[in-house]
């Protein structure tokens, strides 16, 4: 009867060297994947917050007898909506810019910003080591010119932009893993009739 070989302890080394480095290499596949997935749900959130604010804030000045914009115009600044209500009557909104969110009237758009922070990204919220900002907020007064056929050719007609950036960064863990950031903007603009809209600055 022939005497069944075993391993020597140079094939058992090598067995778990080979196996202790493909498991490293699929543990840092799973935390790159790990992180790409969390960078794009928080991603797509703020995509979301920043069109749904802008496009919120363009329906509700379209039919504005006048916008004024404050004096401060830094990067959160201010501007000021008149609107007819039902009875003919005049009332002022004010958009803002603060850290904690955008604000009509001193109440914020949307309540579930800033974003709850979780060790599990679920609705509105992100991860601990993710931070959202918001770097700009702005509206302004742009010309852009009708066509050729408009009489008289020289009119210009008044569009109001409304501007609001922020940056998205997450804090790598280690020299493997960098921070990320990516900043966004978004803009919604509204034609406005001259003889229809007072240009004023508070």
């Amino acid at each position: 009867m022939k005497k069944q070989r075993g391993f020597t302890l140079i094939e058992t080394l090598i067995t778990v060297v080979l196996l202790s480095a493909i498991l490293i290499g699929f543990r840092y596949t799973l935390y790159s994947y790990y992180e790409v997935v969390n960078r794009s749900f928080s991603c797509r959130y703020l995509e979301q917050i920043g069109n749904s604010t802008v496009e919120y804030i363009a329906r509700n000045i379209i039919n504005a007898k006048d916008i004024s914009l404050s004096t401060n115009q830094g990067n959160l600044s201010s501007f000021y909506v008149t609107l007819t209500d039902e009875m003919g009557a005049n009332y002022v909104v004010t958009y803002s810019g603060m850290n904690d969110g955008i604000k009509e009237n001193g109440v914020k758009i949307f309540n579930d910003y800033p974003p709850l922070k979780s060790d599990s990204h679920v609705s509105s919220v992100i991860g601990p080591k993710e931070e959202i900002e918001i770097t700009e907020f702005k509206g302004e007064y742009i010309t852009r010119p009708y066509p050729p056929y408009s009489n008289p050719p020289t009119f210009y007609g008044r569009v109001f932009q409304v501007t609001l950036k922020m940056k998205y960064t997450r804090q790598g863990d280690n020299d493997d893993i960098n921070d990320y950031e990516r900043e966004f903007t978004f803009t919604s603009q509204v034609s406005l009739k001259m003889n229809e809209i007072a240009i004023g600055v508070l």
